[in-house]
């Protein structure tokens, strides 16, 4: 009689393991089926600070005519932080029209080619018998004044004037590694012009 006994004993523990396992597998099935499914995959960035910009702005040749300055110690504040910000200064000779090639440059110091443009152009202050065109060179070192030989600027400058600006973006030129195109002006200024006109505008450039 007691080896009846022992050997089942064992049969019926073996049971209730296989039940509570199925039983289980069952619960988590369910649960699974109606649920959404969120993944989340973690990576870390090392920002460091100090390498210098590769896209810059210089002085053209330009700057050596009277009125015409160019000064790099202004900042402007960007997504809460303070970049560095040129600054041209003009001072129109009032009842004339000036042509400038080269006021300032912008220079590709980066390792591949750039597709520049200077966009989002704005104004405020006094633009009364003030007119003012900022154009892009095409070429390093052109042979004459934005807008009279075709392909040395790109076509489309910003404008700036009473009422405007009326274009506020260029088209877009390639800027390869190492070389650098001339921002040229066209400024004219009214006789009877007075008080301070502000235009502002970024160069923008993007790896094609």
């Amino acid at each position: 009689m007691s080896e009846t006994t022992n050997t089942k004993a064992p049969r019926k523990r073996r049971m209730k393991r296989k039940i509570a396992a199925v039983a289980a597998g069952l619960v988590s099935i369910t649960g699974a089926a109606g649920a959404s499914v969120l993944v989340q995959n973690f990576m870390a960035a090392e920002f460091n600070a100090g390498a210098p910009p590769c896209l810059i702005k210089v002085a053209g040749d330009d700057i050596a005519f009277d009125g015409f300055d160019f000064t790099t110690s202004g900042t402007t504040t960007v997504n809460g932080v303070g970049v560095t910000q040129e600054v041209v200064t003009i001072d129109g000779l009032t009842g004339d029209k000036v042509w400038s090639q080269d006021v300032y440059r912008i220079e590709n110091n980066c390792d591949v080619d750039l597709e520049v443009s200077i966009v989002s152009g704005a104004q405020a202050g006094v633009w009364t018998e003030k007119y003012l065109e900022v154009w892009l060179g095409d070429t390093m070192a052109p042979t004459d004044y934005p807008g009279i030989v075709a392909g040395e600027y790109d076509a489309s400058p910003l404008v700036f004037e009473v009422g405007g600006p009326t274009n506020a973006a260029t088209g877009t030129v390639t800027v390869p590694a190492g070389d650098w195109v001339p921002v040229g002006l066209i400024v004219t200024t009214g006789s009877a012009a007075v008080g301070s006109g502000d235009a502002t505008w970024t160069v923008h450039a993007e790896m094609p």
